[in-house]
């Protein structure tokens, strides 16, 4: 009983609903259209419902990733973001997920946390796509500080580390989202227009917040500098709708409870570099312990519940 606790209890429940729901829909039709008793519902059914659910289970996915940027401090968006991950047992998840929260924190303004984060991994021994991460929240981090001839630096490296073949999966998001970085590094660097253009012209998707609004960002500071105050004002307000308590994307801090901000020189645009709100606990990414339910028995599970629906859909096609 142990492997029917918690989400898999509810995961039996709904699979025999919709397979008993299938059985009584395609017994209906078959009475009612005789021209139709040949044609499997159940399986198309099935496939319907699999392809409905998956869809479902996605987009609600990338709204939550979005809505997590309205949290005020950067460990709750962690929370929200790398959880899952726990259970994920792979060597390369720890360093992405550090990579993750070490932007996080430098987009909320605590640039002292995300060096300490960065400088806990050795990077020079990670595979290359982790390495290529690693440039690329440092091209990021360099920006947000206003070291732009740096961002620059770093962004040109990161394509030559995350090369990835076309036919990958997240290539194209991957490869998108590249043309991004660079696009934004010429903006600031360069004081490139046309670069500018092209970045406001990037497709954006669901679940992209943290990249729409360092982008917004970007342009807001490139139409300020060209004097172009209206756009510079209109890009600001999609940067702060989108990251409200972004710090680092220069949303005035509220005043701290316990303690006095200090304001570091070399940034003009990030608010004070302070630690993460006092009431707020550390995220911090550790393994799931090893599940009660060994893959073995998931298996077995699933490979029941495929033979009770072949022995369903056998009973229902026999009594045609």
């Amino acid at each position: 009983m142990r492997a029917l606790r918690g989400g898999w209890l509810s995961t039996i429940f709904v699979v025999v609903c919709v397979l008993l729901g299938l059985v009584g829909i395609q017994s209906a039709v078959q009475r009612s259209i005789p021209a139709l008793r040949g044609f499997p519902w159940i399986v198309v059914g099935g496939v319907a419902f699999a392809v409905i659910w998956f869809i479902g289970r996605q987009h609600e996915t990338r709204r939550r990733t979005d809505a997590a940027l309205q949290h005020t401090s950067p460990d709750a968006v962690a929370r929200v973001w790398y959880s899952s991950l726990r259970r994920v047992r792979t060597q390369w998840v720890p360093p992405l997920v550090t990579l993750g929260q070490a932007q996080l924190c430098a987009i909320y303004g605590d640039f002292e946390r995300a060096e300490a984060l960065l400088g806990s991994v050795e990077w020079d021994k990670q595979f290359p796509w982790a390495r290529g991460q690693h440039e690329w929240v440092r091209a990021i981090i360099a920006h947000l500080k206003g070291n732009d001839d740096e961002g620059w630096e770093r962004a040109q490296r990161v394509p030559a580390l995350l090369d990835l073949p076309p036919w990958w999966p997240g290539a194209k998001a991957r490869k998108l989202s590249e043309d991004a970085l660079r696009a934004l590094s010429m903006t600031l660097a360069l004081n490139d227009r046309a670069a500018a253009a092209r970045l406001a012209a990037l497709p954006v998707k669901e679940g992209q917040a943290l990249g729409r609004a360092l982008s917004a960002w970007v342009l807001a500071r490139a139409h300020s500098r060209w004097g172009n105050d209206a756009e510079a004002a209109r890009w600001l307000a999609v940067s702060r709708r989108l990251a409200p308590h972004a710090y680092g994307l220069g949303v005035p801090r509220p005043e701290p409870r316990q303690h006095v901000p200090t304001v570091d020189p070399n940034n003009p645009y990030a608010a004070p570099a302070d630690i993460a709100p006092v009431d707020d606990q550390p995220f911090v990414f550790t393994p799931a312990p090893k599940p009660a339910v060994s893959s073995r028995t998931v298996l077995i599970l699933w490979a029941a519940l495929i033979a009770v629906f072949f022995v369903i859909y056998t009973m229902v096609a026999r009594s045609r």
